[in-house]
């Protein structure tokens, strides 16, 4: 259960970017119970190699992870860079996520599936449309590279983020070796 993995994480002390006054003052005001099972909890998992994607099922019900809840949020984050040394995922950035422990319609058994940056990929990547603009690109120490092309959401909903994600990896030689594609997601 990983809900129990962060309580039990944020009790020992063990949550990334801990400055000991900061904890004190914030755990007077909030139970690590509260915190894991708040809608927008930002707990830190790791994996055991670099990720590509992340997907979570229960039962028929499959839903990859949004490109913002990958990689401590660096491609969210533009002083991601100027945070790291604070933050005990400094030089595991490629293998960190978070999921949605606050959102109870995954329940306790759901499966988390990885998808790491060396599997084989399932089919040649295509290249990006030049419609999807400019990319959003986040490097990491292995010379690997993502790419998420974002198309913003349209409409008067607040809530939607984004109407699509497209992401690229690519080696530390620049070749594209896998893409996918993320349908728009609400973040309330």
């Amino acid at each position: 259960d990983l809900r129990l993995e962060c309580q039990v994480g944020l009790e020992a002390g063990l949550e990334s970017n801990r400055n000991p006054i900061l904890a004190g003052i914030a755990s007077l005001f909030s139970s690590p119970r509260s915190y894991c099972e708040r809608k927008e909890a930002k707990y830190l998992f790791f994996a055991d190699r670099p990720l590509f994607n992340v997907t979570l099922v229960h039962g028929a019900r499959r839903e990859a992870l949004p490109m913002d809840q990958l990689y401590a949020m660096a491609s969210d984050d533009p002083g991601l860079k100027d945070d790291l040394p604070f933050c005990d995922c400094e030089v595991l950035v490629d293998r960190t996520y978070f999921l949605p422990l606050g959102d109870r319609s995954w329940p306790d058994d759901t499966r988390v599936e990885f998808e790491y940056m060396d599997d084989p990929a399932a089919e040649a990547p295509a290249p990006p449309p030049a419609s999807q603009g400019k990319p959003i690109a986040v490097r990491f120490d292995s010379g690997y590279e993502v790419r998420v092309y974002r198309e913003r959401g349209r409409g008067r909903d607040p809530s939607v983020r984004a109407s699509s994600e497209l992401v690229v990896l690519y080696s530390p030689a620049g070749v594209p070796l896998k893409t996918r594609f993320r349908p728009g997601y609400a973040t309330s």
